[in-house]
């Protein structure tokens, strides 16, 4: 999320078909598709992003936790009933560089 200004709490992006009519731009048919829902901490770090499916059902979410530095930590991606599919979690030494990265894949 790149030129963002000020402090932003979420995103939410829906695409859909611009239909020009007669010089009018109307919205047609919401492409649910890659749909989005970003959502921002008091820092202004990413710490959900929900991604919806072409029925606009929840396809699949992703969490972010972050240490006193707002270096990410943790990452953990759900599917759509709410099970842990995936986890990361990432180490820092004391100058702040990632110094271990580990990835738990918990479905098969």
């Amino acid at each position: 999320m790149k030129n963002l200004n000020g402090n932003v709490k979420s995103i939410r992006e829906i695409k859909f078909t611009a239909i020009d009519k007669f010089g009018e731009i109307s919205k047609r048919d919401i492409e649910w598709d890659n749909n989005s829902y970003t959502l921002f901490n008091n820092n202004g770090n990413l710490i959900e992003l929900s991604f919806y499916n072409s029925d606009g059902c929840l396809d699949s979410k992703v969490t972010y936790k972050y240490d006193d530095n707002g270096n990410k930590i943790e990452w953990n991606s759900y599917n759509s009933d709410g099970s842990l599919d995936e986890k990361y979690t990432a180490k820092y030494d004391d100058k702040g560089i990632k110094s271990n990265f580990f990835r738990e894949v918990i479905s098969v």
